[in-house]
Order: structure tokens, then C-alpha cells, then sequence
């Protein structure tokens, strides 16, 4: 902001100063604020040692051009009018940003004699007096009293930037609180520059940009994302692209729009996800996830709704995504009431599939995820802060899930399927394990060797192991991972098997590498046991792949659904179930 009427004069022009204004301007809520003072420079002096972050112009043949003192040291011994040192002959174009005066290393500004300083505002004594903080790199160039001046648009009264991206080789940042429809980009491969014109007032294409996106309502900026057709802007109403007006031109401070896109609007404090060259957001509300991507024959942004098959799976509401892409896509939305869902997400395969994610434990619930590489950054761990009753106590650990299991990477010895869970690993079999006092009276499984043995509860951060030694012990709480097929669609004499009687004879289930399970509906259910007379029973089962040709359990019904169901610290993977069905009617 500047108020033509009121002065700035500062008492120094480093170091820590006194900012006096003419008139009333400064108040409590300005505390933490930048200001910055343009005012007239020193001229360059010949043989004069300058410190760093000094600021002169050099004049020839009445062109003055601006220089501030990037390295300190001694000027050359030639006069700055008369006789031309070749960096100012040649500023800016030949020399490049950083020259040499004497043992003094500048940065060539721009033409002109009139130059910014900059600091930040530490307190404010009373409506007209303010102790400024002066930028080392950038101080004021002079005491006198200015009417050039800007007070920062960032600080805790204003309130900081609600998001920030990159985009166009600027650094952006998005609305604050009082601000909350502006934008603010950096000058071009400057993520730190954020001048609006040269120090003569000349406005280049590579200059930061200021931008305000406007529509028949207000707008708060919730998130940014980098398109190739512009930058997409998530705000709390409506949904906007910044892009150049003219599009045989790059985005600069005179060409440029931001143009809306449409009007679903953004959930706050819930950040967006990057995805196959899409964006994943959840709409205000909290119960939509949308899929934001460029429609080339409408040459407009669409924003389809990829929760349409599952409305239910966000419960109140999400809180937080996080999007894991190695080895595969999935997004993991955190709800309101701790409860993880996550979606399979394939956008070239056109693969989009809702589940939910009940982490084990008595009252447990996940506060916060996150994705990040794994170690060897062959592919991404998901990180969970979970709350949990143990023992009595409230506790809450972070824990993270591993890349999906694969038989030709892991060995069976080695899978984890248990929550909160610790692994013994060591040449020496044992028949015992220590160190899970978080797990402390808790019931949990016990995987040895591949082998599942009998659940145990932790006594003294201790647990048993049954059975034979094991050299490889992984002790967790259990998990249940279930899977429900849909109502079955079959011929039928009435033309349909919706709403038909109908019984399930035989299924097919095709399994990859998997542990034993359940399968049935309702009450009635049998065990698929995959131990064959070859094995002994003082081994483990190795995992199974190839199909499994069983006797449905449940009679006649009119859903012909099927579950299939694992509580086993093992994997399952059904590849496929092929049933064979009877309908009546």
C-alpha cells in the first residue's frame, strides 16, 4: 500500500532504524510486516570502499544505471562521468548480472537513480514511529523523507499465504487473510524477487505478478496446481485456470487472466492431489472427491465426480489426502472420524475402486497420513499417526504401510499383515519375543517363519511363540481384510436376476500368492484350507496361487452375494471369482 500523502523517513540506512511517517499510519498489526522505501541513491564515488548491500548509480552520457554492492570491497580509481568503465558501457547485456568494480562485485539493477530499500517492522511505538529491522542484502539508500513506500502484504494480522506451487519457472503463493482472492508470483527463475517493475518504473514480461481471481462471489484460495494450459486454482466456491490472455505469449505481469473453470468449490484446510496429469480435490462439503482435467473438445477444465459409485465412503466428511503413485496409484483420504479410505486409482486403465482401511486396536483412529519414498525408493510408504487405548492409556504411534506384497520380492517369512507390528529377524531361532510394551495387554497374531501360530497377549512387553523356534517373528494386532461382491446379474426366465431367487452351487476363486481364508454369506461360511497331505503340519503352508474350485455354503437368497473373508497375518489376493449360479423365477 502507499498513501501519496504521508512520508517515510528513516534514521538510519542499515542495521536496526527508526521509521518516522508524516501522519497516522502505523499500528500493533503492522508488527511483523515488511516496508520498503524507494528514494533517490548515492552517485558512484571513484576509490571508495562500499559495504555490502550498498546501492549507487553510475552516470554516462546521462544514461544512470543502478548497481547494488553484492561482495564489498574498493571501487576502481576511474570517475563514474567522463569515462566509462566497460561493465556500465555494456550493463546489462554483455557483462551478465554479477560485475566487478575494482574488488567490489555489483548486480547491475536497472536504469535510474531511485532504488528500494527493504526491512521488516519489530515494533511499533505509536501511530507514527516504527522500529524496522533493515534487510542486510537490500538497505535503505537514504535518511531523507520519502512518499515512495509499501507496507508487506504478509504478516500475522494480514495472515500468510493459504497455499503455494510452482509454476512457469515462478514461485506462487495464494490468498491470505486479507487478501484472499490474490495471487502472488515471483519473477522468472527469481523465487526470491518478487519486484513488480525496474527500479525506472519499466515493467518487463519476466517481472513477479499480482493477480486477483474474480467472480460474481468471493473466492478464498484453498490450492494450486501447475497445468500445461495454465495454473489450476482451487478456491472455496469455484474452481479458475491462470493463464496468458494472449496465448502465443507467456504469463507476464500484461498477459495474463484468471479465467473460471467452474463452480464446485474446495474443501478447507484439505490439500490437492497430483495424478496422471489430473487433479484429484475434494469439493466443499467434504464428500466429493473430483477429478480436474483438461477437456480438449469443450477446451475447458471438467470436474468429474469419482466418489459417485461409493457416496458413502466419506462418511461426515474427508480431512486430509495423501496420494501414493509407486507402484501404483492410490489415493488415501482421511475421514473426520479417523476411519482411512483409499482409492485404487488408474487413470489409463480407467480403474477407480473405494475401500476402507479399519486400523486394529481398541478406539483406534488415524489422525493424519502421509506418503513419502521408502529407503531404497523402490516405492512409497504410507504413514499413519494412530491414536489407540493401550493398557488403559491413550497412546498414539506412527506407523507406516509397506509397498503390497509380491512373492517374487518378499518372502512369505517376511510379510506383515498385522497393525502396529515388530519384527524379529536374526540367525539365532527363538521362541520368544520382547520389546512391544506399546502393544502391552494386548491380544495379538504371531507370524513364525511364514507359519501362523496361536495369538498370545503381551505381558511385560513379551510374547511367546508356539510351536517350533523361529528365526523370523512378526507380532502385531490382528487385521481383518474382508471383500463383499455386489448382488449377482444372471439370465434368468423373468429376463433378470435382480430380485430373483437364486442359489450359488460352486465357485472358482483365482488367488495370487495367498494365505488360507473364509467364504461364504451371512451366518454361513466355510475354511478354504490350502495345507495338501505332501506338506508336513510342522511347516508352513506356502502361499497358493491358481484356482481354488469350492462348494458355496449359503442356500437359495435373493442377492447371490459373496464374501470372502481373512484374519490370518497372511496375504490374499482374489484375482477373480467365478460362480456358477441357479435363479428361480
Amino acid at each position: 500500500m502507499t498513501d501519496t500523502t504521508i512520508t517515510l523517513q528513516p534514521s538510519g540506512r542499515s542495521g536496526t532504524v527508526t521509521v518516522t511517517a508524516s501522519a497516522d499510519l502505523f499500528s500493533v498489526a503492522d508488527v511483523g510486516r515488511a516496508l520498503a522505501v524507494r528514494d533517490l541513491c548515492d552517485a558512484r564515488a571513484a576509490a571508495t570502499l562500499y559495504g555490502t548491500g550498498a546501492v549507487w548509480y553510475a552516470n554516462y552520457a546521462n544514461v544512470f544505471r543502478l548497481y547494488r554492492v553484492l561482495a564489498g570491497g574498493t571501487t576502481a580509481a576511474y570517475s563514474s562521468s567522463g569515462t566509462t568503465p566497460d561493465y556500465d558501457l555494456n550493463a546489462p547485456h554483455e557483462t551478465g548480472w554479477d560485475v566487478r568494480d575494482g574488488s567490489a562485485v555489483l548486480k547491475y539493477l536497472g536504469e535510474g537513480k531511485h532504488a528500494w530499500g527493504y526491512g521488516r517492522i519489530t515494533a511499533v511505538a505509536d501511530a507514527t514511529h516504527a522500529t524496522v529491522v533493515v534487510e542486510p542484502k537490500a538497505p535503505f539508500v537514504a535518511t531523507g523523507a520519502s512518499l515512495r513506500w509499501k507496507l508487506g502484504a504478509w504478516n500475522d494480522d494480514q495472515g500468510w499465504p493459504a497455499t503455494c506451487t510452482f509454476h512457469e519457472a515462478r514461485l506462487w503463493f495464494g490468498g491470505n487473510r486479507k487478501q484472499p482472492q490474490t495471487l502472488w508470483g515471483s519473477s522468472t527463475d527469481d523465487f526470491q524477487g518478487f519486484a513488480p517493475y525496474d527500479p525506472d518504473g519499466t515493467v518487463l514480461d519476466t517481472h513477479a505478478i499480482t493477480v486477483s481471481v474474480e467472480a460474481d462471489q468471493a473466492n478464498t484460495i484453498r490450492w494450486m496446481s501447475s497445468f500445461q494450459r495454465g495454473l489450476a486454482i482451487g478456491a472455496a466456491s469455484a474452481e479458475f485456470t491462470l493463464e496468458p490472455l494472449n496465448s502465443n505469449s507467456a504469463l507476464s505481469p500484461i498477459n495474463i487472466r484468471a479465467k473460471l473453470q467452474g463452480d464446485r468449490g474446495s474443501q478447507v484446510s484439505v490439500a490437492q492431489q497430483r495424478s496422471n496429469g489430473v487433479v484429484l480435490f475434494v469439493q466443499r462439503g467434504g464428500r466429493v472427491v473430483r477429478q480436474l482435467e483438461y477437456d480438449w473438445s469443450t477446451d475447458s477444465m471438467t470436474s468429474m465426480d469419482i466418489t459417485q459409485l461409493s457416496d458413502h465412503i466419506a462418511g461426515a466428511r474427508f480431512v486430509e489426502t495423501a496420494m501414493q503413485t509407486s507402484p501404483s496409484g492410490f489415493l488415501w483420504a482421511l475421514r473426520s472420524d479417523g476411519v482411512l479410505a483409499c482409492l485404487t486409482y488408474d487413470r489409463e486403465q480407467k480403474v477407480r475402486a473405494w475401500t476402507r482401511h479399519l486400523i486394529s486396536g481398541t478406539d483406534a483412529a488415524v489422525e493424519s497420513v502421509d506418503v513419502m519414498p521408502n529407503p531404497t525408493g523402490t516405492a512409497d510408504d504410507i504413514y499413519l499417526v494412530v491414536r489407540r487405548t493401550v493398557n488403559g492409556q491413550v497412546v498414539r504411534h506412527i506407523e507406516f504401510i509397506a509397498e503390497p506384497f509380491r512373492s517374487e520380492i518378499t518372502d512369505a517369512d517376511d510379510a506383515v499383515f498385522t497393525d502396529a507390528s515388530l519384527t524379529y529377524s536374526g540367525t539365532t531361532a527363538v521362541s520368544g519375543v520382547a520389546g512391544l510394551d506399546h502393544l502391552e495387554g494386548e491380544t495379538v497374531d504371531v507370524l513364525a517363519d511364514g507359519s501362523v501360530r496361536a495369538r498370545q497377549v503381551v505381558s511385560g512387553g513379551k510374547v511367546a511363540v508356539s510351536g517350533p523356534a523361529a528365526k523370523t517373528v512378526t507380532v502385531g494386532l490382528p487385521v481383518t481384510g474382508r471383500i463383499t461382491t455386489m448382488p449377482i446379474e444372471a439370465a434368468a426366465a423373468a429376463g433378470t436376476a435382480q430380485g430373483q431367487a437364486k442359489r450359488i452351487a460352486r465357485v472358482t476363486l483365482r488367488l495370487l500368492d495367498s494365505g488360507p481364508c473364509i467364504f461364504g454369506f451371512g451366518e454361513h461360511f466355510d475354511q478354504l484350507s490350502l495345507r495338501t497331505t505332501d506338506e508336513a503340519m510342522d511347516t508352513a503352508v506356502p502361499l497358493f496361487t491358481g484356482d481354488q474350485r469350492v462348494l458355496w455354503p449359503k442356500g437359495w437368497d435373493r442377492l447371490g452375494q459373496m464374501t470372502i473373508e481373512t484374519s490370518a497375518p497372511l496375504p490374499l489376493t482374489v484375482l477373480a471369482i467365478v460362480s456358477e449360479v441357479q435363479t428361480n423365477g
